[in-house]
């Protein structure tokens, strides 16, 4: 499936307006300067519903998580998209596969090698597990490596969204204990890849709980990202006159940041479609080419129906 700008307008007067209108608004952003950061997105064009992604090492890369249904059946798939000074470039992709959960992609950071990736588990009782699979293109993933790392007080129904950090030495994971709470925990990587497979629930390195006004408004966690130093949250929901929000934290779980109302994007979503969608999905700490610097990227989907656009939008005030 593909996805692209397709207005769906009722009259070829209303249709002219907003083309114009957006063209005067894309005119805008080219004429603005690099250090203008609502300028500087990236298009990636996935099949199914883009839920997650994560930048390798170098920059150059991005694997995009997607989800597709069929009815109440519902699978995961990753796609590999190289980026470039023109844009990005759907390079491959796994098969759909069920095992990968509804929400949650990230890569181990490595030289050469394979390319190793973290993922929610699927299924009704994997809410408190992660995965740890090899990427293989254009195969369905079967061989994966699973990890409970929450005990029985929490929630089976949940996406653990587990995120290596910036960095490669810790895992920071989502658990639930009721709808409306939700915790952060925070584990030592390397320590569970030399464990490999088993039960770490009660190994983690710290705990702690996610701010109410995070999640008020009904406000669901739509991404995880992380430094070695900070852990970086977003969440909102998808109707376009909401507010996103984002939180930086502390491995200990104090706020040290926080934006609560996150429009990047907005401008844009609002000729995407019927200008009504406009949901964040996903976020990810991005080493900058040819640069010592890093930078925060939202993916934001907007659209309507199954034209829908997928961009990842450079914002980088959170990561200094």
């Amino acid at each position: 499936m593909t996805h692209s700008f397709k207005p769906n307008v009722d009259s070829s007067f209303a249709r002219l307006t907003r083309l114009l209108l957006f063209f005067i608004a894309c005119s805008v952003a080219a004429a603005s300067s690099q250090a203008d950061v609502d300028t500087q997105s990236i298009v990636v064009d996935v099949e199914g519903i883009p839920q997650d992604f994560a930048f390798d090492d170098s920059g150059s890369w991005v694997f995009v998580q997607s989800l597709r249904k069929n009815g109440d059946d519902e699978t995961s798939l990753v796609t590999r998209i190289r980026l470039t000074a023109r844009g990005s470039e759907t390079v491959d992709a796994t098969l759909p596969f069920h095992v990968l959960g509804h929400q949650g992609i990230s890569i181990e950071h490595r030289t050469n090698g394979p390319v190793w990736l973290w993922g929610s588990k699927g299924g009704k009782d994997g809410g408190r597990e992660a995965i740890r699979f090899m990427y293989k293109p254009n195969q369905s993933i079967s061989d994966v490596e699973s990890y409970t790392l929450f005990d029985q007080r929490f929630m089976s129904k949940n996406v653990t969204m587990p995120k290596v950090c910036y960095g490669n030495q810790t895992l920071v994971v989502r658990g639930r204990t009721a709808p409306r709470e939700q915790y952060i925990r925070i584990f030592n990587l390397e320590q569970l890849k030399r464990g490999g497979p088993g039960d770490y629930s009660n190994q983690f390195v710290a705990e702690w709980p996610l701010p109410e006004a995070l999640l008020s408004d009904g406000n669901p966690v739509q991404g995880i990202a992380c430094d070695d130093k900070y852990v970086y949250i977003l969440a909102g929901r998808s109707e376009i006159d909401q507010p996103k929000k984002i939180y930086v934290m502390t491995l200990n779980g104090q706020v040290v940041r926080k934006n609560i109302n996150v429009t990047i994007g907005r401008n844009i979503a609002l000729f995407d479609g019927k200008g009504k969608f406009y949901e964040p999905e996903g976020i990810s700490v991005r080493q900058l080419p040819r640069s010592d610097q890093t930078s925060a990227y939202i993916g934001v989907l907007s659209g309507t129906g199954d034209r829908k656009t997928f961009r990842l939008w450079n914002f980088p005030d959170f990561t200094h």
